[in-house]
Formats: structure tokens, C-alpha cells, sequence
């Protein structure tokens, strides 16, 4: 749709655009009463970081879709072994730790959520995970 990316954007925001097909019109939709000179905000969906950048130019402080990938992180560690995670973990020890981490996410403030991903982590680098 011509201009639609000219309307600020954020994924908190309860404002959407709809198709009404009856009118073959587009219409923003609010979720919320807004005020009288309110600056208003649509949102392009639950997206993560990576694809509001790919695919609309920006990202957002504290996006709380946006997650990271730890099984692409550990596989990069292990090949350039690195001191991070400790250079004696077997491999039964290192496909435990990724078994372990599927699933996990940072929070806004970059710390892992979720006990167990945490301990299975602190295990391998010897508790050095701040």
C-alpha cells in the first residue's frame, strides 16, 4: 500500500492495518481509545528485530519479540573454538548443552531466561556467565 511506511510503526502499539473487503478499502484499526493529538503508532505484527530491519528499515529498543538463535551461537563457538565454553566439553557434554539451550531467549536486557538453559550454560564455562 503507496505510503504506508510513512505512518510510525512499533509492535506494542494497537493500531493495525485491515483490508475491508465490502468497500475494497484499508482502514486502521485501534485496539485503544486515543487521545486528542496523541501521536499514534501502527504495527507490522510480532516480529523480531532481524526482520523489522529486513524488511521495514528499522528496529525497536526492548522488542520484546525479538529473540537470538543459541544453537547458531554455540556451533560458531565450538568451530572457532573459543574460550568461551570450555575447551575440554566432550561431545555428549556439548550435545547435551545444545539439547538444553533449544527454545531459550534473551530477555530485553540480554540475560538468558529460563533455569535450566542458564545452568546448562554456567556448566560449560564454569560458571563464568555473568
Amino acid at each position: 500500500m503507496p505510503m504506508v511506511d510513512a505512518v510510525n510503526a512499533r509492535s506494542r502499539q494497537g493500531f493495525r492495518f485491515r483490508h475491508r473487503s465490502s468497500d475494497d478499502a484499508f482502514v486502521v484499526c485501534a485496539a485503544e481509545d486515543a487521545e486528542v493529538g496523541e501521536e499514534v503508532f501502527i504495527s507490522y505484527g510480532p516480529l523480531s528485530n532481524d526482520a523489522l530491519l529486513l524488511r521495514y528499515g528499522y528496529v525497536e529498543s526492548g522488542n520484546a519479540c525479538d529473540v537470538f538463535e543459541f544453537e547458531s551461537l554455540l556451533d560458531a563457538v565450538r568451530a572457532t573454538r573459543t574460550e568461551v565454553i570450555a575447551p575440554g566439553l566432550s561431545d555428549a557434554q556439548y550435545a547435551d548443552l545444545r539439547a538444553r539451550l533449544v527454545g531459550a531467549q534473551l530477555d530485553t536486557s540480554g540475560r538468558l531466561v529460563g533455569d535450566d538453559a542458564r545452568r546448562a550454560l554456567e556448566e560449560a564455562c564454569g560458571g563464568r556467565v555473568g
